[in-house]
């Protein structure tokens, strides 16, 4: 069965950077060759990936301004076949 997995944290960044949240949206069990739609809920984020041999698919991004710490984010991720698996995760704030 399909999967999605959504991590998403605020890091202190170094003196020259601006502050941002970084969120990786990982997919398994997918049909190994196929394209799937992303759909994150933040600034509405949306592309496409090619699903890896294994059935996996990795996208990662950063937003700005930071998200607030515990706040929740979810992807959406559909493909051929019917395909709609969501996953969500919270913020994590060291």
């Amino acid at each position: 069965m399909p999967t999605v997995n959504v991590s998403a944290g605020n890091e202190d960044p170094p003196a020259t950077k601006r502050p941002s949240t970084g969120i990786d949206v990982i997919g398994s069990n997918l049909p190994p060759g196929t394209e799937v739609n992303i759909e994150v809920n933040v600034r509405r984020t949306r592309t496409t990936a090619l699903v890896q041999p294994d059935g996996s698919f990795d996208f990662s991004f950063n937003v700005r301004p930071p998200l607030g710490c515990g706040a929740t984010v979810t992807a959406v991720v559909t493909g051929s076949g019917g395909i709609r698996v969501e996953g969500t995760g919270d913020v994590f704030c060291p």
